[in-house]
């Protein structure tokens, strides 16, 4: 609730300042609205993706104390992952993240019926080229699949769904990467699995 706060003052204290600019300087900037718009707009995905990272992490790690103060564990996902090399099993690879700080892909995916998700699992996912770039990066893969056809258990399709609201997933394959405090979210990229990471490397550094 307090950081809702926050976050909303910091939100609305922008807002009103570019507003002020704009009335006073709309007769020598033509595209000040524009420009409002996009600062806004920037400044609002910035606070939400950060918002989600918290989330996450607050809400796994509270997980995880209570578990053990019960002296009761987390259960685990024991449902097959369709890509080899992955976990579906997200409080798992939270915690690798957060002892490791190690990067985490997730990837909103509907395996088995969803056309582009099938395109990038076979012309970047599948390719060595990506294997080996995770590999060198400690990259942890978390899937989150909502397939029609495969059956999951109740726990997998839970969390999937859970996650899937917090980051807002509006359609797949939606793919998110986390890096220390850094997150981006990504898609299907032309050009191979090359393209794709170069594009993921260069969005974590800007």
């Amino acid at each position: 609730m307090l950081l809702d706060t926050y976050i909303n003052k910091g939100i609305f204290t922008l807002i009103h300042l570019l507003m002020q600019f704009s009335n006073c300087y709309s007769s020598q900037i033509k595209n000040i609205n524009f420009m409002t718009y996009i600062c806004c707009n920037t400044y609002l995905k910035i606070i939400m993706m950060n918002k989600i990272l918290l989330i996450l992490l607050f809400t796994f790690s509270i997980g995880n104390i209570v578990c053990a103060q019960e002296k009761k564990e987390i259960p685990k996902i024991t449902d097959e992952v369709s890509n080899e090399g992955w976990t579906n099993d997200a409080n798992e690879a939270f915690q690798l993240m957060e002892k490791e700080n190690y990067p985490i892909l997730l990837n909103f995916t509907g395996s088995d019926w969803c056309g582009w998700c099938k395109k990038i699992k076979a012309e970047i996912f599948d390719t060595k080229e990506f294997k080996d770039w995770v590999k060198e990066n400690n990259v942890i893969l978390l899937e989150l699949d909502f397939p029609k056809g495969i059956k999951q258990s109740d726990l997998l399709r839970s969390q999937n769904q859970y996650l899937a609201q917090e980051f807002q997933v509006r359609g797949y394959p939606t793919i998110f990467m986390i890096k220390g405090q850094k997150m981006i979210q990504t898609g299907y990229v032309k050009g191979g699995p090359a393209n794709w990471i170069q594009s993921v490397e260069a969005d974590l550094k800007n």
